[in-house]
């Protein structure tokens, strides 16, 4: 795996908050953010990025809770989450870029999309929704209640058995314990960090419950890709985004879980990049 480093590091200081952020490139392209899934941190993203700056620089930043920004056990907003980014965005220069987000990022994302439609290029999603589902909303609240209640040894493997497809499952397989205990050091003694961030999905699905039309109002080019074999955010749930953005486009992963960027990274990141360079629902299709 090639080794990268950022170009520049540095601090957004806001709401008693220090937020992390990194950014790869010279600022002579047009600028990509990967926001993090929930159990991630800004290294997570570090092998595709190295094959993404040939054709953007790179914004990467840790929400409350993850990596290098503040850990206090303290609630934590996911609107202001993205008031983080647009503040990195200025910090950097940035006036628009292209926005991917992954499970727990791609509600950030929309969120962002719905606040800041103006900052962005395009609008890049995996494992999330824009509707309310209420399954998901109850398989939220017994994984808060798992955490709060039973010790976190537990929570590693039974997340990993949940997010994978089963050829992706099979072939890391033999990687899962090291996986796990890795995930279990990160957050074993700041359990609280997962906790509050699962907290703050719980506002964002009252809103898209209940003041839907302030979603529908998002019409940036958004590409929706979801691995047909996903059962934390089934693949019927991420169609109906296009129920919601008409300016959408939604392609099924086949042989891939939730996490198709990790499953099948050549389709996902070739449609992306392609998507991306369009600026239009009229791209090649990987």
């Amino acid at each position: 795996m090639e080794t990268i480093s950022p170009d520049k590091t540095g601090y957004i200081h806001a709401d008693n908050f220090e937020i992390y952020w990194e950014y790869f490139g010279k600022g002579d392209k047009e600028v990509l953010c990967l926001l993090n899934g929930i159990a991630m941190f800004t290294k997570s993203w570090y092998q595709p990025v190295a094959s993404l700056m040939k054709d953007f620089d790179v914004i990467l930043y840790d929400y409350p809770g993850q990596g290098a920004s503040t850990s206090d056990d303290v609630e934590y907003n996911m609107s202001r989450f993205c008031d983080y980014l647009a503040m990195i965005m200025d910090e950097n220069n940035v006036k628009k870029l292209h926005l991917t987000g992954i499970s727990y990022g791609g509600f950030v994302a929309f969120e962002f999309a719905r606040k800041y439609p103006e900052r962005l290029h395009t609008l890049t999603i995996s494992g999330a929704i824009i509707t309310y589902e209420k399954l998901y909303d109850v398989n939220r609240l017994n994984s808060y209640l798992l955490l709060d209640k039973a010790p976190f040894e537990i929570f590693p493997p039974l997340l990993y058995e949940r997010i994978f497809g089963e050829q992706f499952y099979l072939k890391v397989e033999p990687l899962l314990e090291s996986m796990q205990q890795k995930l279990y050091e990160r957050y074993k003694d700041r359990v609280h960090c997962i906790k509050r961030l699962i907290e703050t999905q719980g506002e964002y699905l009252d809103n898209v419950k209940n003041k839907p039309e302030m979603y529908k109002k998002i019409a940036i080019p958004t590409l929706v890709m979801y691995g047909e074999e996903d059962t934390l955010i089934p693949p019927w749930t991420q169609e109906r985004i296009k129920e919601v953005i008409q300016n959408c486009k939604t392609v099924k992963i086949i042989g891939s879980g939730h996490v198709v960027y990790l499953e099948k990274p050549e389709i996902f990141f070739g449609n992306m990049i392609n998507f991306m360079k369009a600026k239009s629902l009229d791209f090649k299709q990987v």
